[in-house]
């Protein structure tokens, strides 16, 4: 092909992906806005249902919110992107920061509030399981210093929480 063919095409094309890109632009700034709108709205019904909790910021609220989604589940068993599915249904206002959901989880775990029923792998998430203190059966509370002989004889439970 010579050089006088090949520019009319190239121009003409040129002018095709431009209008894509134009079109493609227009359609992805309406996806966000109705995404947006989405999240508004399913915010209003989680908050006229009752569900929504107060959403401050920290990491001990996180916490606090990834609590109450693991109680909102509808099984004992569950994954970290069980968690953040429920986080994004009861709780659509929260950045959801897939570390920090995987760190509460493990702390979590330490100080027995969930069981981590199996170990994740890179290609398998880690499975954990409610325990009865998440439930709401058991309450536990900090020991108090050792000084203090009030509590010297109730025996200890997991990372020094006394059993009520």
């Amino acid at each position: 092909m010579s050089q006088s063919t090949i520019q009319p095409e190239l121009v003409s094309l040129q002018a095709k992906l431009a209008g894509e890109i134009e079109k493609d632009e227009k359609e992805h700034e309406l996806i966000g806005k109705r995404i947006e709108k989405n999240r508004e709205l399913l915010h209003a019904i989680n908050a006229s249902l009752g569900v929504l909790l107060t959403q401050a910021t920290g990491f001990s609220s996180m916490t606090d919110t990834i609590r109450a989604a693991i109680k909102a589940l509808d099984k004992d068993q569950f994954t970290a992107p069980d968690v953040e599915r429920a986080l994004t249904q009861h709780f659509p206002t929260v950045t959801i920061d897939k570390e920090s959901v995987r760190t509460a989880l493990w702390n979590m775990t330490k100080k027995g509030e969930i069981r981590c029923v199996r170990r994740g792998t890179n290609r398998i998430p880690a499975e954990y399981e409610r325990v009865a203190s998440l439930l709401g059966r058991k309450k536990w509370r900090r020991r108090e210093p050792a000084g203090d002989a009030a509590g010297a004889d109730i025996p200890l439970g997991v990372n020094g929480l006394q059993l009520e």
